[in-house]
């Protein structure tokens, strides 16, 4: 769970925020300021439910109504984002909720508006906000960890072993270590059985690449 930090205004907000939200169109688009100022992942609301822009729809008062929220949403999943959002009050989420149904379109991920000071994300939700208007003016909402789409996406962690082949030559050669890289696969002969069975152990898999394509990988080291 992490904090977020959202304002009209970029001058109204602290630092310290693990996200933070502004918006990107309306009467205070600060969503660039915002990004250029703390360099941290940045939610960007709109309130107009007619583009495809933004992260999230801003679902109140004067901005987009509940029946809005299924359309943009679609719209911004076929533009291949992959995670958008809706913000609205604890009061309007069962509306906005009834309105997917009703649209038949899947749920997107809600940020809930309920200023009771409690800092707790509730079920179905990706997150809250929690306090408003604090000086100088801007609210705090806590979110998940990850929200897909906005953050960064995620490295998978580095486990060379696993990613590791072995490939028996059609040939009879030899065996080969296909050995990943930033440009493909790279092949390494395997003479020494002690050698074979160490990256057995270490989680070398056994390679479906076809003799052609394995011929073609470049060369580290042939086969002894």
């Amino acid at each position: 769970m992490r904090t977020m930090f959202d304002a009209i205004a970029v001058g109204n907000l602290p630092p310290g925020a693990a996200v933070y939200a502004g918006y990107d169109d309306g009467a205070w688009p600060d969503a660039a300021a915002i990004l250029a100022r703390f360099h941290a992942p940045v939610v960007r609301v709109t309130v107009n439910p007619n583009d495809d822009e933004g992260d999230m729809l801003d679902v109140e008062s004067g901005d987009a109504t509940p029946t809005d929220a299924p359309g943009w949403v679609r719209r911004r999943r076929a533009a291949g984002h992959a995670g958008p959002l809706v913000y609205m009050s604890a009061s309007l989420w069962a509306t906005v909720r009834q309105a997917f149904s009703a649209r038949g379109v899947p749920e997107p991920g809600y940020l809930v508006a309920a200023y009771d000071g409690v800092a707790e994300i509730p079920p179905g939700a990706i997150g809250k906000q929690y306090a408003g208007t604090i000086p100088p003016g801007y609210d705090i909402s806590v979110v998940v960890d990850y929200l897909p789409g906005i953050d960064p996406a995620p490295q998978p962690e580095e486990d060379a072993a696993m990613k590791w082949a072995l490939h028996k030559d059609d040939a009879g050669t030899g065996i080969w270590l296909l050995i990943p890289g930033p440009t493909g696969y790279k092949k390494q002969g395997v003479a020494n059985p002690a050698d074979l069975a160490a990256l057995k152990a270490l989680g070398a898999v056994t390679s479906s690449f076809s003799q052609s394509t394995v011929d073609a990988m470049p060369t580290v080291r042939g086969p002894a």
